[in-house]
């Protein structure tokens, strides 16, 4: 489908994602984690636009319940 969008690297936003969630139930760190926010209807009924999605960076394996994301870097 068409996706999500994340922010890059030069533009910092804020999530609405409590501290205490990424630390003391997900054991990670902030650095850890990414927040998508879906484009478009494809990935409708799970997530919709205007969603934030938290992606962790370190769950690596996709056969797995569940969504997970591929994230295409461009590299030149």
């Amino acid at each position: 489908g068409g996706g999500g969008v994340v922010a890059d690297e030069t533009e910092r936003e804020t999530a609405l994602i409590p501290r205490a969630m990424v630390v003391d139930l997900l054991k990670g760190k902030p650095s850890d984690f990414l927040v998508i926010y879906p484009r478009g209807d494809s990935m409708e009924p799970k997530f919709f636009q205007g969603d934030q999605v938290l992606v962790d960076k370190r769950d690596r394996n996709p056969i797995q319940p569940g969504p997970f994301a591929l994230r295409v870097e461009d590299t030149y």
